[in-house]
């Protein structure tokens, strides 16, 4: 209430202040609310209207934060969405604190993913296309990102590795809904 009080009146919310009332609903199981705070956080982004975040770096750690938490909560396609944000709005690319929070909830999606095809109810499986086109895009945005890093780097081999193990997870679910048509292509890197 306080915080659609403030926005009517004009009052200037930073982005942080906003995260935090965002987890809060999150950790009350408030979701709605949740999404409703990030969505006017994104749309003050676009706009330029969100205050003190200049530099992108909060941005960065604020999106982060909240994808995590909606992964955590199961939310993999919201979470994943605003991890992706995240990526977006690197300034000096990424880094290797960065990479580890992207890859746990890749790693807690693709856990989740197995489950529900061991479930075996198509409708959840088929549930899991969006958000497998999502986890693609980021995975190619971020190699293209680190690229210059060297065929060395840990982040490179890793997100290549997850990057396969993405394109064998979406042929297993395509497979098993029998959505052949929205199969996902992964082409092997010479």
């Amino acid at each position: 209430r306080m915080y659609r009080q403030a926005l009517e009146e004009e009052h200037e919310w930073s982005g942080i202040m906003r995260a935090n009332l965002c987890v809060s609903y999150l950790m009350s199981g408030e979701r709605r609310k949740a999404e409703g705070i990030i969505e006017d956080l994104l749309f003050g982004v676009k706009e330029g209207k969100v205050k003190g975040e200049a530099n992108g770096q909060k941005l960065k750690v604020l999106f982060l934060v909240l994808g995590t938490m909606y992964c955590l909560k199961k939310h993999y396609l919201f979470g994943l969405y605003l991890i992706s944000c995240a990526h977006e709005n690197l300034n000096e690319g990424i880094d290797s604190d960065t990479w580890h929070y992207i890859k746990c909830c890749l790693l807690s999606f693709i856990q989740f993913g197995l489950k529900t095809i061991g479930d075996g109810e198509k409708v959840n499986i088929r549930g899991l296309r969006p958000a497998l086109n999502l986890v693609y895009k980021l995975l190619a945005a971020i190699l293209e990102d680190v690229e210059s890093l060297g065929p060395e780097s840990v982040i490179i081999t890793e997100a290549l590795f997850l990057r396969e193990a993405f394109g064998a997870f979406s042929k297993a679910v395509d497979d098993i809904s029998g959505s052949q048509t929205s199969r996902l292509v992964i082409e092997s890197e010479s």
